[in-house]
């Protein structure tokens, strides 16, 4: 059953499944977001298909995670054929067994999909104690039939009538439109730099990974999943958007635009123009704003779900029973604190 250290996922050419679980993702986290000390290793099952990334985190407690950050929208393990909870179980009985660890944690994950099923069962197999947590809410859009005028129909009429009035404004402007760039070459790499400057225009910190999102919108471009719109006024960049569609879902990554135009709705009107080339040209039956609540994303999008993490305490070490005891301690705390002397959530 191999462990690898520290090298490109063996399934790296495995793009089967959610992006966020195709070998090319994990290899772009592990290039270009990781820290100088941090050990990225991988492990699969005795019969392989299957492939897992961790990460290894010094000091205390032990701990090992799925291996995410906070560009994962998801964690989900790598595969190029089907696999079962025998498969993960023989995967935590080889993590477990090889490395010393108080903690275990995979995050964020889906609810509702195969692999959360399959880890409960592999840790309920395994007599592991775990415990849930919440990781953030999720907003995304189940696409009816109808395509986009049904969709633009369904969303709040104040929506719809800024997105009007903003592109009939737009109209009359000289030398504005909207581009939308799917391959690599110079026009990417020139839109690249224009969304690194619209996203530093709002006073954001610069990305903590300088070379990601580049390398994001490289890697989407190089096998057919990038969507990148930019909205030209006069000429000059002043919207961007990064989108990543992979077989029918569509990701809404990142989005910038110039604060000094925000009266004219550009952010508005480009996600008007990428939702209607998801829904009629890519045909997506989902849409997804991935991380968090941002209340405008619920004007755009039909649901939210939340994405749950999953947390593993070792009985066995004093450090995952002083986690553990830590973990549940705080909770049931928490449950039973008067409602008085809960301190407010705001000021």
């Amino acid at each position: 059953m191999p462990l690898n250290s520290n090298c490109p996922s063996p399934l790296s050419g495995s793009i089967r499944g959610d992006f966020f679980a195709t070998g090319p993702w994990f290899d772009l986290l592990a290039a270009t977001a990781t820290n100088p000390g941090d050990e990225i290793i991988h492990v699969q099952p005795a019969r392989g298909g299957l492939n897992m990334p961790f990460r290894i985190h010094g000091g205390s407690p032990r701990r090992i995670t799925g291996f995410s950050n906070f560009y994962s929208g998801l964690y989900e393990p790598v595969y190029d054929q089907d696999y079962t909870s025998h498969d993960i179980q023989e995967i935590l009985n080889e993590l477990t067994a090889s490395r010393s660890w108080d903690v275990l944690e995979f995050a964020p994950l889906d609810t509702e999909g195969l692999f959360h099923v399959h880890l409960l069962e592999a840790l309920g197999q395994a007599g592991l104690l775990f415990d849930r947590f919440h990781c953030f809410g999720n907003w995304y859009l189940s696409v009816a039939d109808g395509g986009y005028v049904r969709y633009m129909a369904d969303r709040p009429s104040a929506l719809r009538n800024t997105v009007k009035r903003a592109q009939a404004k737009l109209a009359k402007r000289p030398n504005t439109g909207i581009r939308v760039i799917t391959t690599e070459g110079s026009e990417l790499e020139a839109a690249i730099r224009d969304f690194d400057r619209l996203y530093l225009l709002r006073g954001r910190k610069p990305e903590p990974y300088p070379d990601f999102v580049p390398g994001l919108c490289r890697l989407a471009a190089r096998h057919g999943w990038l969507r990148m719109g930019m909205l030209d006024l006069e000429g000059e960049a002043v919207a961007a958007q990064i989108w990543v569609t992979k077989d029918d879902k569509s990701l809404i990554y990142k989005l910038a635009y110039n604060p000094s135009v925000g009266n004219l709705s550009v952010g508005s009107v480009l996600t008007a123009h990428m939702m209607a080339l998801a829904i009629d040209g890519d045909r997506v039956r989902e849409a997804d704003f991935l991380i968090g609540d941002d209340s405008y994303k619920r004007d755009w999008m039909s649901s939210r779900r939340e994405r749950q993490g999953i947390i593993v305490f070792n009985r066995r070490s004093f450090g995952g029973l002083r986690e553990a005891a830590h973990h549940f301690g705080g909770r049931l705390v928490r449950r039973y604190r008067p409602a008085g002397n809960r301190t407010p959530a705001h000021d």
